[in-house]
């Protein structure tokens, strides 16, 4: 961590990647089913939350392009590339192990869910359209912002490949039909 630190006060922009890639989105909680006895109003309340979730990741996205473009461009040595690479490293596989994490929970949010729905159907049918329009647009958002997420995480790859060419570990094709009859003898085999 202390050699984080460095390299972020070395690097200023370093310093906004990992900021970036630190950030995490607001807890999501959806009202017990219970809440459902004011329907119109739970459904209102729940879709100005997520809108609001919406739009914090939106402005997630929109400064990871910023952020992208300025990392790319930064100027390094080689040692400053090299170290920056091995640290990259550390970090990519921190960000996609808690991807990975966050789409399993997702799963299990999902099958929690339908149960909150067959529950939710004995109340009333508008109570379970209510929540069943509320956890797609939930679930929905979700599933963006772990996208949007890995995403990163796949530009974080392509510049660590780009600071240090041991880690890019397979062929380098200069056009798309090299890289297609390539592609097509892994799958014939």
């Amino acid at each position: 961590m202390e050699h984080m630190a460095t390299m972020a006060l070395s690097f200023p922009d370093f310093g906004d990647l990992l900021r970036h890639m630190l950030w995490e989105p607001r807890t999501v909680a959806r009202e017990p089913i219970s809440v459902l006895d004011h329907g119109e109003r739970f459904r209102q309340s729940s879709l100005t939350d997520i809108a609001a979730l919406d739009a914090d990741l939106d402005a997630w996205i929109e400064e990871g392009m910023r952020i992208r473009a300025q990392v790319w461009e930064m100027p390094r040595t080689e040692t400053e590339a090299s170290e920056e690479a091995q640290l990259l490293g550390q970090v990519i596989e921190i960000f996609e192990a808690n991807r990975l994490r966050e789409a399993k929970d997702l799963g299990r949010m999902q099958k929690a869910f339908r149960r909150d729905q067959k529950a939710a159907e004995k109340i009333s049918k508008s109570a379970a359209d209510i929540l069943r329009e509320v956890d797609g647009r939930l679930l929905s958002h979700l599933e963006r912002s772990i996208e949007a997420r890995l995403e990163f995480a796949l530009f974080m790859r392509a510049h660590r490949a780009e600071l240090d060419t041991d880690s890019r570990g397979g062929p380098v094709f200069d056009n798309t039909t090299d890289l297609e009859a390539y592609l097509n003898s892994i799958m014939a085999s």
